[in-house]
């Protein structure tokens, strides 16, 4: 699989997942809806993970690089298309450790309570994942910084809105 396909895979995946955040059955909360998100963001790792792989295997068959680079980093010098790739793939293990954690408090808090899960965090949900996929997307392809740093910075933020509201709203009802 080329780079090429891989985008346009990432593109395959991830539009039908934003336009899903969309969708008007959004108001019709079950507790669960919460989880899609997760697996939206569990696509969008695996897919980043694919690409590092297939970028570390053609340094591999290049002969830029042998296997035992990849024990310590030493011997032999990791494309700058290699570096941003293997930088994006350890990205999404960095904030979204935050967002895998509201996501289940979020959905545990919902459950205890027998309630739905407010609308308003479904929506931040996919908003996020959305961004994050946008985010890995510059980052991969063009990898124009300011670009990506506007996205991580508002990914960020609904991050952050998602914990107020969990706080604020969510609790607060369920106290």
């Amino acid at each position: 699989m080329v780079e090429g396909e891989i985008f346009e895979l990432i593109k395959f995946i991830a539009f039908p997942l934003l336009l899903g955040a969309f969708s008007p059955r959004i108001f019709l909360m079950a507790r669960g809806l919460i989880l899609y998100p997760l697996v939206g963001f569990f696509i969008l790792v695996h897919l980043v993970g694919l690409r590092l792989l297939l970028a570390r295997m053609t340094l591999i068959q290049s002969k830029k690089v042998t296997w035992n680079f990849f024990k310590v980093f030493r011997g032999g010098e990791e494309s700058e298309k290699s570096l941003a790739v293997s930088r994006n793939f350890t990205n999404l293990f960095e904030m979204p450790l935050l967002f895998y954690v509201i996501i289940i408090l979020i959905y545990f808090t919902a459950r205890l309570n027998n309630s739905d899960v407010p609308p308003t965090q479904v929506m931040l949900a996919w908003f996020y994942v959305g961004l994050r996929t946008l985010h890995s997307t510059v980052h991969l392809t063009f990898n124009h910084v300011p670009t990506r740093f506007g996205l991580f910075a508002l990914s960020n933020l609904i991050l952050i809105l998602m914990w107020i509201h969990y706080f604020t709203v969510t609790l607060v009802v369920h106290a």
